[in-house]
């Protein structure tokens, strides 16, 4: 269950201070501690996801979904990629699958260069890892 306040201040002080998210609500704010119970909350929310290759650790995109698997299949149209199954795995086996590290960050989170080293180790220290998600082609 979420913390519940009034005052959108109070809500990103805690948030920030937990390193969780505040999301608008009727009459205030909610506080969640992980980006997973704000999508078991509000099934209709988008989360902002940040899309890193786990072989190359690229960003391929930064993309607002659902879910983390229409997050990674967003990244991949946008690029070009179609046809491909998506699978949520509890971890990748690094000799045999391809797929993609899936973070939760803000909202106003970007990244312009995705091969950029500064700014692909700014996805972990700055998002939460939410999802490994296994990719194959049709």
């Amino acid at each position: 269950m979420p913390e519940f306040f009034e005052n959108c201040g109070d809500a990103k002080a805690l948030a920030d201070h937990i390193g969780g998210w505040a999301r608008p609500c009727e009459g205030g704010w909610h506080v969640f501690s992980d980006a997973r119970d704000v999508m078991l909350w509000d099934a209709d929310s988008e989360i902002r996801y940040a899309i890193v290759d786990h072989a190359s650790g690229f960003v391929w995109g930064v993309v607002n979904a659902k879910s983390p698997v229409d997050a990674c299949q967003a990244v991949d149209e946008d690029n070009r990629d179609f046809g491909r199954e998506y699978e949520l795995v509890g971890r990748f086996d690094f000799a045999n699958d391809s797929g993609y590290i899936v973070y939760a960050v803000a909202p106003d989170f970007d990244v312009t260069d995705g091969q950029d080293t500064a700014q692909c180790d700014a996805v972990p220290a700055e998002g939460k890892r939410v999802a490994f998600v296994k990719f194959s082609e049709e």
